[in-house]
């Protein structure tokens, strides 16, 4: 365990929820703040320490000035995350473990990865967060679910009263990965690809009758038409205060994603439709 400098980790903790939490609010400030501070003082080797060490660690990288070359060794935030990604890699090997602070930790040592550019060691953390919190959904729940059912039946968090503009943010962004949810089920899933093959329309023009083409073709714009619905009433339900303008260009980091989200969503929906008219 790292020796702390409450001088500095006091105004990283702060610095976190100014930062890092208004793009990924998964924690609380209150709670966050009061547990540090319970543990600070003599930090042992678990999950909640790595938690407040993983939070101290990304705040540091978020200040950090970037460099300007691509540099293997630019790390800030290091001892802090080397001690907690120990701790959560080992607690995770441990699979009779299920807790939810550890697909936190996970999570929070992937979004650390993303800050220095390492998109494969990034990905692999989420994948094991995302394990660590099926085996803790199994655990407690006795419903068995595909992980598209289980992303529909979560419960959304509260936004607070009034709301907080980054949580709605972040609601707009977990409903947009329920809709793609949706339409990978609906569009990509095993045995609904071939409708959407051109080379499937292409066979047909030759070897079936019009109407067979067209019954095709139309059975797919059905769901084509209704993923786009869903979508547009995604879009048109987000919050005034925090909802882009499609003819502007995006003018912060969470405008952007939500304008990106939108935008994807549309070419993966309508992608086969254009290869069809190709």
């Amino acid at each position: 365990m790292p020796v702390l400098d409450h001088s500095i980790t006091n105004d990283l903790m702060e610095k976190y929820f100014q930062s890092v939490n208004m793009q990924h609010p998964i924690l609380d400030y209150d709670e966050s703040v009061a547990q540090y501070h319970s543990l600070a003082s003599n930090p042992e080797p678990s999950l909640e320490s790595a938690l407040f060490l993983l939070m101290l660690a990304l705040a540091e990288v978020a200040y950090a000035p970037a460099p300007e070359a691509l540099d293997a060794d630019w790390s800030p935030g290091s001892t802090y995350f080397s001690a907690a990604l120990t701790i959560s890699v080992e607690t995770y090997l441990r699979t009779s473990i299920t807790t939810i602070f550890l697909p936190r930790c996970l999570y929070l040592a992937a979004s650390y990865d993303n800050y220095l550019g390492r998109p494969l060691d990034a990905w692999k953390l989420v994948h094991m967060a995302s394990t660590s919190f099926q085996r803790l959904w199994i655990k407690t729940s006795p419903t068995r679910s595909g992980v598209e059912n289980l992303v529909d039946k979560l419960n959304l968090p509260l936004c607070g009263d009034p709301p907080n503009a980054s949580l709605l943010a972040w609601l707009a962004e977990l409903s947009a990965r329920r809709l793609l949810n949706r339409v990978h089920h609906a569009m990509y899933a095993e045995g609904h690809e071939y409708l959407l093959q051109a080379n499937y329309i292409a066979y047909a023009s030759v070897s079936q009758d019009d109407g067979t083409i067209h019954r095709a073709m139309s059975s797919s714009l059905k769901v084509w038409m209704e993923l786009d619905g869903q979508l547009n009433d995604w879009f048109n339900l987000i919050p005034h205060i925090i909802k882009p303008d499609l003819t502007q260009p995006p003018v912060d980091i969470r405008t952007a994603l939500m304008v990106l989200r939108y935008h994807s969503a549309k070419d993966i929906i309508f992608l086969p439709f254009l290869a069809l008219c190709m």
